[in-house]
């Protein structure tokens, strides 16, 4: 604000000093408001708030001090200035106290001291809404600064994180890759062990056959055929487990609501002869749900946990399959539980590897427990074996979530399978 455009209020009781004031500040191009009383101030203060407020102390109605009071609650950056004939220190004091900027002495001999005073007074009221305006504006900037490095804060704790999860998932998938080249290499490695052993008999038996044959021996030749066939059958049977494996995750079958009572029937079915000829009793919970999957890929799940429960039963006097399922918080869990020869907790995660047999003298490829498990994986699920340690059984379990809402399964008596 220009000063030569500032507004001020002359509050004076006294007609003459008044007039003289104000035709002073006037010819000083200053507007000028007069009142002879506190109480006429005050109104023409409210109502035109001036830039400068010069008061009288002694006054009748409202004095200067009520005035210097009022104004100070009403715009605490209006300048003060006391124009009194009382020369009494308390009064000055009291003045000072209340917000005066200036205390001028009656008589006043000069206007120039009032000239002096105003501009020093507006000078001062410039400075400090200078001074307030570049506080304003400075905690404005540090407010936005704050804003935008709180912002730029969080911007690099998000990219840090996804760059620690990139990092975390980089070495997952590391870890999945190496975990993958050595099933590789051991894959490689087995299926090449497993088909040289039974190749070998082959070529044996050829060079057998043909001595045979040439003494005409039948009976010798119809043992070397049949050794023959049997080596070709273990090549068949590891080729066609291996092809099994293969597939899986490359052919993809349409999922489906899938009754698991009866899969599990089916399953069952295809082992009826090893069941009746180990006197095993099967029992099927009735309350087998429905769930949402490949049906080929859930029935070859238990087919291979059922075989493997009549293979490594053992010789207990009352064998035994269990089928059913439990909730445990708030997933299903399908088990095939059986009373064999059971699994010491140090290979409760090994029997999952490929081409991993605990017990040599078990005829088979090691495949069925690794097929199982990619089968079970590729749904989102988890597959498991709980077993108290060495004949105490097993019970293997497994997930499959649900991605569909189940028709309601019908219950059904209890399957049971007996000589």
């Amino acid at each position: 604000m220009n000063d030569r455009a500032a507004t001020v209020l002359v509050i004076e009781d006294e007609p003459a000093l008044r007039e003289s004031m104000a035709d002073y500040l006037e010819d000083r191009e200053f507007r000028v408001f007069t009142a002879e009383n506190g109480r006429m101030g005050l109104e023409v203060f409210e109502r035109e708030r001036p830039d400068l407020v010069l008061t009288d102390l002694r006054m009748p109605d409202v004095d200067g001090l009520e005035v210097l009071r009022r104004v100070g609650e009403l715009s605490p950056e209006t300048a003060l200035i006391v124009v009194s004939g009382t020369g009494r220190i308390s009064d000055s004091v009291r003045a000072l106290q209340l917000g005066a900027w200036d205390y001028i002495l009656k008589p006043i001999d000069d206007m120039s001291i009032i000239s002096l005073a105003v501009e020093k007074a507006l000078e001062r009221a410039r400075l400090l809404r200078e001074n307030r305006d570049y506080q304003q504006n400075l905690e404005t900037l540090v407010r936005q600064r704050t804003a935008e490095l709180q912002q730029a804060n969080a911007r690099l704790a998000s990219t840090v994180a996804e760059l620690e999860r990139s990092r975390t998932e980089r070495e997952e998938l590391i870890a999945r890759l190496e975990a993958q080249n050595a099933e590789l290499e051991r894959f490689a490695y087995t299926v090449s062990h497993d088909l040289k052993t039974p190749l070998i008999t082959v070529k044996g038996y050829i060079g057998a056959l043909s001595e045979d044959l040439a003494r005409s021996d039948m009976t010798l030749v119809a043992d070397d055929l049949a050794r023959i066939s049997g080596a070709a059958d273990k090549m068949a049977v590891l080729l066609r487990d291996v092809l099994e494996l293969s597939r899986i995750g490359r052919v993809v079958n349409p999922s489906e609501n899938v009754p698991l009572r009866e899969l599990a029937e089916e399953a069952l079915e295809l082992f009826l002869k090893p069941i009746q000829k180990n006197n095993i009793r099967v029992e099927v919970s009735p309350d087998l749900p429905v769930v949402y999957g490949d049906r080929t890929r859930l029935l070859e799940v238990l087919q291979n946990l059922i075989e493997n429960a009549i293979k490594y039963m053992g010789d207990p006097p009352r064998p035994r399959i269990q089928i059913g399922s439990r909730l445990d918080g708030r997933d299903r869990v399908f088990y095939v539980r059986d009373n064999g020869i059971g699994i010491d907790s140090r290979y409760h995660d090994r029997i999952f590897n490929l081409f991993d047999q605990l017990d040599g003298s078990v005829e088979g490829t090691g495949i069925g427990l690794a097929l199982a498990k990619r089968i079970v994986d590729i749904h989102g699920g988890r597959i498991w074996v709980e077993s108290e340690g060495a004949g105490r059984g097993s019970t293997f379990c497994f997930t499959i979530p649900a991605k569909s809402e189940p028709a309601e399964s019908v219950p059904r008596d209890p399957v049971a399978s007996e000589p």
